[in-house]
């Protein structure tokens, strides 16, 4: 799972990105940094049944991303499948499959 938010009333798209790592990794954006990838809908990974939506930004960051603010764990995972880790389907093909493609 990628660390993520909801947007709170009245911010603009970017801006959650923005906001959002800071809280949950404890890292900055790089000014400029953002770039959006879409919104996209995908079948949860953890709850049968139910589907996750999601507006995706590409983010370079500042600092070392650390695990805190309801993170247990952190893990770097290559864009390119054979994870060892399981990836939620909207990671592994609406996120992580394009990064790959080079989007």
């Amino acid at each position: 799972m990628q660390p993520g938010g909801r947007r709170e009333p009245g911010e603009r798209a970017l801006t959650t990105p923005a906001r959002e790592p800071g809280q949950e990794p404890g890292v900055g954006l790089v000014p400029g940094g953002a770039r959006r990838l879409g919104e996209f809908e995908h079948d949860a990974l953890n709850e049968a049944g139910r589907s996750v939506r999601a507006e995706v930004s590409a983010l370079r960051i500042d600092g070392i991303p650390q695990a805190k603010a309801g993170i247990a764990e952190l893990r770097w995972v290559a864009a390119r499948p054979h994870w060892p880790v399981a990836v939620a389907p909207l990671g592994a093909g609406r996120i992580l499959a394009p990064l790959a493609a080079g989007a």
